[in-house]
C-alpha cells in the first residue's frame, strides 16, 4: 500500500510538472508573438511616417 501511495504521489507530481512546463512554453510563445506584432507595428508606423514626409 505504501509503494502504491508513493507511486501515485510521484505520478501526480510528474503530471503537475509537465502541466507547468506546458504553461511556461505557451506563455513564452505568446510573448514571442506579441514581440513580433510590436516590431511589425513599429515598422508600419515608420513606413507611414516616411510616406507622409514624401507626400509633403
Amino acid at each position: 500500500m505504501y509503494k502504491l501511495g508513493i507511486f501515485l504521489l510521484a505520478t501526480l507530481l510528474s503530471a503537475n510538472t509537465q502541466k507547468v512546463s506546458d504553461i511556461a512554453k505557451d506563455i513564452q510563445h505568446k510573448e514571442t508573438l506579441l514581440k513580433k506584432t510590436h516590431e511589425e507595428k513599429n515598422q508600419l508606423n515608420s513606413r507611414l511616417s516616411s510616406l507622409g514626409e514624401a507626400i509633403r
